[in-house]
Parts: structure tokens; sequence; C-alpha cells
């Protein structure tokens, strides 16, 4: 590595709201003790996002990149962030988030004390929301061999928070388009087949709660993480009965009812009966799957 080479890519794909953009690169710019290249794709945003960027040219000049679009979709924007790095290391900042100014030092110190780990997490705060959200995000998160917990319980809520070895999926593509809510999850089971993980038990970034953000529990947004996890299953294809299968099998139950009550709130009521029928059927008590279940059958026969 050449001495001025970076040791961090930080990639932020941006669509309008160059306001947030502008103090998401501005905490970038802030990192300290660490080499980073930053690079912001402008996924077809109705009027380039380039000047909110001016201060940070400023301070950055070369070490920022700027590239714009056709709009494709956040998986698309981070997956030609990807393409242009150059450090070992690549971090993603969503644009309406802000990192403390020793996120990535922080986090390269972890990775440097655990060599064998190819993902660097770490806890984040909310602001600017309704307040009832838990403020900070995870406590006592897992390290090691994360795929049984990850399967367990959403311990990575944010690309924000994670630092990532740029080798660790080789030449495969990271973030699937087919996926526009849950290519993040889909790139953590990836990366947790194959490589241990290190969580770093500090706050370091802070998450905006604001309204424009979409919603992570749509019924699109469930029939994505269902699918995600049936294609793990294929790949892993755990004994019967072993305790990774009854993960596997908890966690679809899981996405399956919460696509049930997300149909069952739009009216599609068939839908909703079919996947709360698919939640029984991997896991058959659960009372809320039955109360669910039983009002999509009664509103299927009156409809």
């Amino acid at each position: 590595m050449t001495p001025n080479a970076p040791d961090v890519s930080v990639i932020i794909p941006a669509y309008a709201e160059p306001e947030f953009l502008r103090e998401a690169a501005a905490s970038v710019a802030a990192q300290q003790n660490v080499r980073f290249e930053l690079i912001v794709v402008d996924d077809g945003s109705p009027e380039s996002v380039e000047p909110a960027l001016a201060d940070v040219r400023a301070q950055l000049g070369e070490r920022l990149q700027f590239v714009r679009q056709e709009n494709a979709g956040g998986a698309a924007a981070r997956n030609r962030g990807v393409a242009l790095a150059r450090a070992p290391w690549v971090a993603f900042l969503d644009h309406d988030d802000v990192w403390l100014p020793d996120k990535l030092a922080r986090q390269l110190a972890a990775a440097r004390e655990h060599p064998e780990a190819a993902l660097v997490y770490c806890a984040l705060e909310r602001f600017g929301g309704s307040g009832k959200e838990r403020p900070i995000f995870p406590i006592d998160a897992p390290s090691g061999d994360i795929l049984d917990a990850l399967l367990e319980d959403t311990w990575i809520r944010t690309l924000s928070v994670v630092m990532i070895r740029r080798d660790a999926l080789g030449n495969e593509r990271w973030f699937d388009p087919a996926y526009r809510y849950a290519n993040d999850i889909d790139l953590y089971y990836r990366i947790a087949e194959r490589h241990a993980a290190v969580f770093l038990d500090e706050v370091q970034v802070r998450k905006r709660s604001h309204t424009r953000q979409a919603s992570g529990n749509t019924l699109e947004s469930h029939e994505e993480y269902a699918a995600i996890v049936e294609r793990l299953a294929e790949r892993l294809r755990p004994e019967p009965g072993a305790p990774r299968a009854r993960r596997i099998r908890e966690r679809l139950a899981r996405h399956h009812r919460g696509a049930g009550k997300a149909a069952l709130a739009i009216g599609r009521f068939e839908l909703s009966r079919d996947r709360y029928r698919e939640s029984l059927r991997l896991r058959p008590f659960q009372p809320r799957a039955w109360r669910g279940w039983l009002a999509a059958s009664l509103a299927a026969r009156r409809s």
C-alpha cells in the first residue's frame, strides 16, 4: 500500500435531501486519525446534490469522489461505490445519518485486534424521532460467529454502523438490487456465513429518525425478508431438528406473520390468510398468528 493510500473507503448513496447529505459528509470529513476516501453516489436525484458537498470538497480535495447515475435504487448506488473503492475496508453511511469523529479509527483498531473478523459494527443513538424507539442500540451485541444471532434478532439495523473488509465476498456482488428493503440483511447473512464479526461496544453513529424514511414493516419488506431467509436455508441446508434449522424456521415464521399482518391492514385478506397459515405451519404455537389467521379468514369470507 502506498503511503497516502486510504485505509477505509466511505460510501454515501444519496437521493435528494441535500441538507442531510451536507451533515453526513461533514461528519466523514471530521474523522480523526484515519486515512480515508469518500465516495458519494447520487442515485439520480431530480437535481444534483453535488453543491451540498462544496465545503467537504474544499476540505478533502481529491479524497472526495462524486458520481451521478440514473436512478437505480440504493443497492445499485452502493454497488457502484464498492466498485470505485480502493481501500481494504469499506464503510457505509446513510445520507441522513452522522458519525462521531472517532468512528472509523475505533473500528479500525477493533479490526486490528481481531484479524479474523471481516465485519466490524458498533452501537448507534437515535435522534430526531418521537422518543418511542430505544435511544441506543444494540447493547451487549454478539461477536465471533454471529449468523445464529442474526437469525434470532436483527442486531445490525443500519449500514451506517458497519465496516466491512473489501475482500469479504470475493468477486460476488455485494447488494442484490432485487431487494429494495432488505439487501443489507442479505449482505450480513452472506458475510456471517463465511467470516467472524466483532462488535465495538461504543456509540459511534447518530441515526436520524424522520418522517421521510421508508417503513421497514410493510408487506413488501416482510416478503423480501422471508425470501432472503429461504435462500439462506437453501445454501446452508441444516440438518432437520438442528438448532440452526429451528432458528431459520422461527425467523421465517416471524416474517410470514409480519406479512400476514401487513396484508390484513391493506385489505388483501386471502394473501393475509395464506401468510398466517404458512407462519403457523412453521411454528404452530403462536397466539397472535392464530388471531390474525382467524381475522383474515373471516374478512375473506365477507369480501
